[in-house]
């Protein structure tokens, strides 16, 4: 009877070179033979097939890592070089992005930092270089503004110039009325004012102008008109049963080089001199 026995020939083939087959008494010999060309395409195609996968799997790598860095490493190591920009004290805003996941959260949270330290600071250098009731610069801030024009070679009229009787008006009027003549008196020298002029408050109702390149004769002129607009019209800044005008009295000096506080001690002579003529003066030394 003849039966018929499935065999794999995929686990019991052998290439046959040059083999010896003997015969044998006992069991059962069997072949089965390839052709090796066969084989060489099946090679062939598996190595083929293998580097597909390795090609598709080095693309994802690159893809992942391209979006990695441009939407995750990119955005964190700009914030990086910010945040070492604010250490040094450089208060840029990074530019802007469209995100809505967690690092355009923490993007936007410091572009917002940024902006309010920006407002801080730009608030705290206007209370370090000028005066809070008049707007205009402070002793500090005119000094350093000074300091940069000792290095021209022009000439400089420095001009002290004081409100006449100051002191009585407080006393009549209260503080709140001599603050409004302090303020109706900045304006009024600030919209005379030409390019390079510099204009501040020493203290109280004392303050300093610079005028570069003006003569004794130019800046006795150009504070003749201040003298003149103050007597016109600053006594509307008092209460209207006041009776009196407010009036200011003028130093001059030229400063053409050396330290800037004997130029302004000059000036303050020259302004003593006019208050002792009756004030309401300006007085060139």
């Amino acid at each position: 009877m003849n039966r018929h026995v499935p065999i794999d020939f995929s686990q019991h083939s052998v290439v046959l070179r040059e083999i010896d087959i003997q015969p044998s008494s006992f069991g059962i010999s069997l072949f089965a033979y390839i052709d090796e060309q066969d084989l060489a395409q099946q090679r062939i195609a598996l190595i083929r097939e293998v580097a597909f996968y390795v090609t598709v799997t080095i693309v994802l790598f690159f893809v992942l890592a391209f979006y990695l860095s441009n939407h995750i490493a990119a955005p964190i190591q700009l914030l990086r070089q910010r945040i070492k920009a604010m250490e040094q004290g450089q208060l840029t805003s990074p530019p802007s992005i469209r995100r809505y996941d967690e690092i355009g959260s923490l993007y936007n949270a410091f572009n917002k930092m940024t902006g309010t330290l920006k407002n801080k600071e730009a608030q705290l250098l206007k209370l370090a270089n000028h005066d809070e009731l008049t707007g205009i610069l402070n002793r500090r801030a005119l000094l350093e503004q000074a300091r940069q024009l000792r290095y021209s070679d022009s000439m400089t009229a420095v001009c002290v110039m004081d409100l006449d009787h100051f002191k009585s008006i407080n006393d009549k009027f209260g503080h709140a009325v001599g603050d409004e003549a302090l303020l109706r008196f900045c304006q009024l020298v600030t919209k005379e004012l030409g390019p390079g002029h510099v204009f501040g408050r020493l203290g109280g109702e004392e303050f300093a102008l610079l005028l570069p390149d003006m003569d004794v004769s130019l800046a006795t002129k150009f504070t003749e008109r201040i003298r003149m607009l103050t007597e016109q019209s600053l006594y509307l800044s008092l209460p209207a049963n006041a009776g009196r005008l407010v009036t200011v009295s003028i130093g001059i000096t030229i400063w053409t080089h050396g330290d800037i506080n004997k130029a302004l001690a000059a000036a303050d002579h020259c302004l003593y001199q006019a208050k002792h003529m009756g004030r309401n003066k300006v007085v060139a030394c």
